[in-house]
């Protein structure tokens, strides 16, 4: 197999990545999102995550098989300048090989790197395999809201998990 090297992402990253991200909005409850972007829609919210904070790709022989990145949490809202919302996505032909782990790490190293101390994620009560991998590294549950989505014809819960990754002061 070919080496796996991680680097920050582009715009023009912004094709293969919706490539992968077109399955868990299709076919999953991963993600709550009902419709795939355009890419043009895509780009927008790239760029701004791109500008602000860190948005991190893995690729093998230049072909993008997985990606994480972070939102500021209520981005409008000066007091919560060091809290963020985190986003990993990867193929599922890589599921198992620690690819997950090693973007995760990468992007916490950056969000660190920029001062960011807060990290949460949100995810469905169902996602066994999401909720397992975030334990692992050190989050916890923060919340849960009942019945609080709606995709595929039922409702789901989300959970909140959160990490303090280190000291603002």
């Amino acid at each position: 197999m070919s080496k796996i090297t991680f680097r920050n992402a582009t715009l023009e990253d912004a094709s293969q990545i919706l490539q992968i991200y077109q399955p868990y909005i299709e076919n999953t409850t991963v993600t709550m999102a009902i419709q795939v972007p355009t890419i043009e829609n895509y780009k927008k919210v790239m760029q701004k995550i791109i500008e602000r904070l860190a948005f991190v790709v893995a690729e093998v022989d230049q072909e993008i098989i997985g990606y994480a990145f972070a939102n500021h949490f209520q981005e409008k809202r000066q007091a919560y300048k060091y809290t963020c919302i985190i986003n990993l996505y990867i193929n599922p032909s890589y599921y198992g090989t620690g690819l997950g782990q090693q973007l995760y790490e990468n992007l916490e190293q950056k969000l660190k790197q920029i001062g960011i101390v807060q990290l949460y994620s949100n995810l469905t009560a169902s996602n066994i395999a999401g909720y397992r991998f975030l334990q692992k590294n050190d989050y916890t549950v923060v919340g849960q809201m009942p019945k609080f989505g709606y995709k595929f014809d039922e409702w789901h819960d989300i959970l909140w998990m959160a990490k303090t990754v280190q000291s603002n002061t």
